[in-house]
């Protein structure tokens, strides 16, 4: 089978992205059997190989090599989309340096093969996800990270780009100093093929149908390609509300099933003011209506990522950049 060449796309200098999981560690189970898609030590393109660092969603992450201009060994993470779990999107490789440092970048993109459905390259994260990195932290300070996460999707929009499946361990988060965070949005430009077979069965469903949009369900069981940007709207609103809550939207009543978590989210209602902490300096009836207007079942009334933002900066108090 002839191989075609990797696109490239350089990489931010001393940006450090996109690794599912810090070495070690692995995404939680998803239900679907993993599949071994490379072995230590073969060549793919200009890469070998080295050691698994996890498995997710839609496929697995390895540690591997490349030869840099210098001569040296360099050491990057390589994902490799498993055709049965995922799809590389057309514009995965349009991940430009400039676009946002909340992004991750690609350092290449390969093209599908019979094995795989493509693959992309990146520098190593050594991060965790957002929600466990974010428990016993305060209310103003999760309402920053998702604000980090909101300008991070919002960046993406502008260009035209849409994540399609945006879920608490894709955003993963790089500790710079005790008191701060730095979100880092992974797994974009590639989706998920969900099976409610398997993603819908109980000890599965929890970690994914809550921050999925209702029309978002459905397409990325039929043509992943289909989600479009008020489903990233609404999957930060669920974030948002897991953050605050501890509970993604329509888990509150123990729903166990896909179908159960995907019939109770269009009835529910969502307020978090039992996390509130009195002298933290936040609009708490902001928050509760962004809740209400992104989580909206219907596309059409949920507001723009951007307007997310705008809205969490509202609430933390934050004052718009003056004009020039």
């Amino acid at each position: 089978m002839e191989r075609r060449p990797a696109t490239r796309v350089p990489p931010q200098a001393g940006h450090t992205t996109g690794v599912p999981r810090q070495a070690g560690h692995t995404k939680p189970d998803d239900g679907a059997r993993p599949q071994a898609a490379a072995r230590p030590g073969e060549r793919i393109d200009d890469y070998v190989v080295g050691s698994p660092l996890g498995d997710g969603l839609t496929g697995s992450t390895f540690l591997a090599a490349r030869t840099g201009r210098d001569g040296h060994l360099r050491q990057v993470a390589l994902k490799l989309c498993d055709p049965a779990r995922g799809v590389v999107l057309p514009w995965a490789a349009r991940l430009e340096d400039d676009l946002d440092p909340r992004v991750v970048r690609y350092e290449a993109v390969g093209p599908a093969t019979r094995r795989w459905s493509g693959y992309w390259v990146t520098d190593v994260l050594r991060g965790e996800p957002l929600d466990d990195v974010v428990a016993g932290a305060g209310f103003a300070r999760r309402l920053r990270a998702a604000l980090d996460v909101a300008e991070a999707v919002a960046a993406l929009h502008a260009r035209g780009l849409v994540h399609g499946h945006l879920l608490p361990h894709n955003v993963l988060v790089r500790r710079e100093r005790a008191d701060a965070l730095a979100p880092v949005v992974t797994d974009v430009g590639v989706r998920l093929r969900l099976d409610p077979a398997v993603h819908g069965a109980p000890g599965v469903a929890a970690r994914l149908y809550p921050f999925l949009a209702p029309e978002a369900l459905d397409a990325l069981a039929d043509d992943p390609a289909r989600v479009e940007a008020p489903a990233d709207v609404y999957s930060l609103g669920a974030l948002l509300c897991a953050l605050l809550t501890g509970l993604g939207p329509g888990l509150a009543e123990g729903e166990r099933t896909g179908a159960e978590i995907a019939r109770s989210k269009a009835r529910r209602a969502y307020t978090v003011g039992a996390l509130l902490e009195p002298d933290e300096p936040v609009d708490l009836e902001r928050v509760n209506d962004l809740l209400q207007r992104a989580l909206a079942p219907r596309p059409g009334d949920r507001p723009t990522a951007g307007g997310v933002a705008e809205a969490l900066r509202a609430a933390l108090l934050i004052p718009e950049p003056a004009l020039p």
